[in-house]
């Protein structure tokens, strides 16, 4: 049984989704400490000449990703910060091929934004509508819900995997890669390390016609709207 785990991280990008395919369970690590520098109340969509960021204004504290709180009085030009991610988003992608076929789910997630007083709840409100329109079966589980107690990040991932009866833990290829990681945790709970080899696919992304970019590592929701999947 393959193990993965990763920060329930906003809009994520397509190599995220791929490590939860290749896992037979997937662990959102909510109880690990927030990172306003990643990607966890942040992401990438693109737009004509390159990209934007889109960021959820949060409680910015030294906490565990569980506890974070959206800032909902905070607005972005004028506008809630929730419809003001939708409207760009929308602004960004409309025009798309399979914008329409996805908008509607998407945007009411967005519009009953205000009702999410923790940011995790709405990251992972996401990850979870986005694992089952493309057909991930693999299992979401909070790592908040599982009461480990480590002296380090290595040996909170093998404990993890150890609970959850995982033979091998899959490494993504940065924070807690190969380079990053204790092997001594996992040998001691007899579980093998094995890392994820995700090469970013080439797709015609809709402004990439117009200025001959291709911008990677974007939120997955460019690929789904370009393609109507996630080539994973």
């Amino acid at each position: 049984m393959i193990v993965a785990c990763h920060q329930p991280n906003y809009l994520p990008h397509l190599g995220f989704f791929h490590k939860m395919k290749e896992a037979d369970a997937f662990v959102l690590l909510d109880s690990v400490q927030f990172s306003d520098g990643f990607y966890q109340h942040r992401n990438r969509v693109r737009k004509e000449g390159g990209w934007k960021w889109l960021t959820i204004p949060v409680e910015r504290s030294f906490q565990k990703i569980q506890d974070v709180n959206i800032k909902h009085h905070v607005q972005l030009s004028g506008r809630p910060w929730n419809l003001y991610h939708w409207d760009t988003i929308q602004h960004a992608y409309a025009k798309t091929p399979y914008f329409k076929d996805y908008a509607p789910a998407l945007e009411a997630i967005f519009k009953n934004g205000h009702s999410f007083e923790r940011l995790a709840d709405f990251t992972i409100e996401f990850i979870t509508h986005l694992k089952t329109i493309v057909g991930i079966a693999t299992p979401l589980i909070r790592s908040s819900a599982l009461n480990i107690d480590a002296k380090d990040a290595s040996e909170r991932l093998a404990v993890i995997t150890k609970k959850l009866g995982g033979t091998t833990y899959l490494s993504g290829p940065s924070g807690g890669s190969k380079y990053e990681l204790r092997e001594e945790p996992f040998q001691e709970q007899g579980i093998a390390i094995a890392h994820q080899h995700f090469i970013h696919p080439i797709y015609e992304q809709y402004h990439g016609k117009k200025d001959g970019l291709f911008e990677k590592n974007l939120s997955a929701i460019d690929a789904l709207f370009n393609m109507g999947t996630l080539p994973l």
